[in-house]
């Protein structure tokens, strides 16, 4: 059988703890993608006193033809 690999980038906002618990659900729970890779960024707010997390990773799906 022929098999394509289908790539999205998604980015999260969050703590994290709750950015791996997603990461977990989808990959482990759910089984619905495989996670390709994790990018971790602290940025900090409109306010400028506080930082956020955002996280942008590679969800990659299996597609069988």
């Amino acid at each position: 059988s022929v098999q394509n690999v289908w790539t999205r980038k998604v980015v999260v906002q969050g703590d994290f703890k709750s950015i791996l618990k997603l990461v977990y659900e989808l990959e482990q729970v759910s089984k619905i993608c495989r996670i390709a890779s994790l990018d971790f960024q602290k940025k900090k707010t409109g306010s400028g006193h506080d930082f956020e997390l955002d996280c942008g990773f590679y969800v990659q799906n299996v597609i069988k033809k």
